[in-house]
């Protein structure tokens, strides 16, 4: 009976979504499962150009692979891949020594890569495929994709007569997309999948792929659909979010964004990929607000709460007689994460007897573990919750948000941040001391 009755339970969660605590509607998680087609979503492609003298001449050569079962009456075939995650591919190339260190970095300055987003594969995975095309005399591009993915063209059909992209206007879509096996690292561990890989043509020299799927979650009966970028499945780049209707009046928000839902506002925080979770920011209305936010020159509100390490206590008071460097921050948030070097180095750095550090987590308990481990965080932290709603105390709206609290208990100064905060924090310190 316990086990039927936690199973309904595990449905229903999954059903409504959960958010970060019971007490807490801050920050929703939603599961999301994956539809075939495009929705009401518009299709994007990715170019695959047919030139048979195309000479690449820089790291990305040295992941090149041996395929085999090519006809041998193409002439000029070309091979190239289609990959399902850009990120994982490259991260996994350069574990591998296929692509260096140095040219690792400065792809990752490029796409302003943030490795902390979501968890990689140290092993090398099946996260791409293969296709291989040819011209034939009359100028039409046919081609064949390694469906299973095991490198070996000879048990692939040809496909002579790509579909045109004219042709999508009409809704032609997934019935001329071919079903790809590939692997995917989710939840800590490789999951094989498939997904239905379209091509078109257009023009003499081109062909396009396109993925037509769409991720789709429940909340307050509406269907929400999402839309993540055509380099990969995972949603790194982007979150596209819309409630299901028709095309006409169909308005995806961007990341960021805010969307209505059943008449309140909700932030679009993108896509959870470890977890598969849609994470959705809910702004706390105006009547239940009871709080305000502390402007510079205000006593700091005190608070408190359990550190979240060792589950000691930790009020404001405990940093009376030296100045306090507090953090509101989340491991779902982007920049966030990219501050987590600069506080370090400030701590590391700054006399401890005269200045502390104290990050107050926006989280959910099992991802900050995670990011205090992977990122040795040594400073303390506290957990927000519906117990010590220290978040809520001080009204906190954006993410990250600092407060500099100098020895009596007065804030001093507000959003700190960047690779100058050790040298601003300093300057207060220092200023105090004249």
């Amino acid at each position: 009976m316990f086990r039927i009755i936690w199973l309904l339970l595990l449905v229903l969660l999954s059903y409504f979504g959960v958010a970060q605590n019971t007490n807490d509607k801050h920050i929703i998680t939603l599961p999301i499962s994956e539809k075939e087609g495009f929705g009401p979503f518009s299709p994007e492609f990715k170019e695959l150009t047919y030139d048979p003298d195309e000479f690449i001449t820089d790291e990305w050569s040295n992941t090149i692979e041996t395929v085999s079962g090519i006809p041998e009456d193409w002439d000029k075939p070309v091979v190239k891949r289609i990959i399902f995650d850009i990120y994982q591919f490259t991260y996994q190339n350069y574990k591998l020594g296929a692509i260096s260190e140095d040219f690792f970095n400065r792809v990752k300055v490029l796409w302003q890569w943030d490795l902390t987003n979501r968890d990689l594969s140290e092993q090398p995975i099946r996260c791409y495929t293969h296709i291989v095309m040819h011209k034939t005399p009359g100028g039409i591009i046919e081609y064949k994709i390694d469906t299973n993915n095991n490198d070996d063209f000879s048990d692939d059909r040809i496909i002579s007569s790509p579909i045109m992209v004219v042709a999508l206007g009409n809704e032609a879509g997934v019935e001329y997309a071919p079903m790809v096996q590939y692997e995917a690292f989710v939840k800590g561990g490789v999951v094989k999948k498939s997904i239905p890989v379209l091509i078109a043509q257009s023009g003499m020299n081109r062909l396009l792929y396109s993925f037509p799927v769409y991720k789709e979650a429940t909340f307050k009966g509406e269907s929400l659909i999402l839309r993540g970028d055509i380099v990969s499945t995972t949603f790194d780049k982007r979150t596209l979010i819309g409630i299901k209707a028709d095309k006409e009046n169909f308005k995806p928000i961007a990341k960021e964004g805010i969307l209505k839902i059943d008449g309140v506002s909700y932030q679009n925080m993108g896509v959870d990929a470890n977890d598969q979770l849609l994470l959705l920011g809910e702004k706390p209305s105006n009547k239940k607000r009871v709080y305000k936010k502390p402007n510079v020159g205000d006593d700091a509100i005190a608070f408190s709460g359990n550190e979240f390490t060792t589950n000691q206590k930790i009020s404001l008071s405990d940093f009376e007689g030296k100045y306090l460097y507090l953090e509101f921050w989340g491991s779902w948030c982007g920049p966030c994460m990219k501050e987590i070097p600069n506080v370090k180095y400030a701590k590391q750095n700054l006399d401890p007897a005269l200045i502390s550090f104290l990050g107050i987590a926006y989280d959910r308990p099992a991802e900050l573990a995670k990011t205090i481990k992977k990122k040795k965080i040594t400073w303390p932290q506290i957990l927000h919750n519906g117990d010590n709603k220290i978040a809520d105390i001080y009204d906190v709206q954006n993410f990250p948000k600092s407060y500099l609290i100098d020895p009596d208990g007065k804030i001093i100064a507000e959003d700190l941040s960047g690779s100058k905060l050790i040298k601003i924090l300093q300057k207060y310190i220092n200023k105090r001391s004249e």
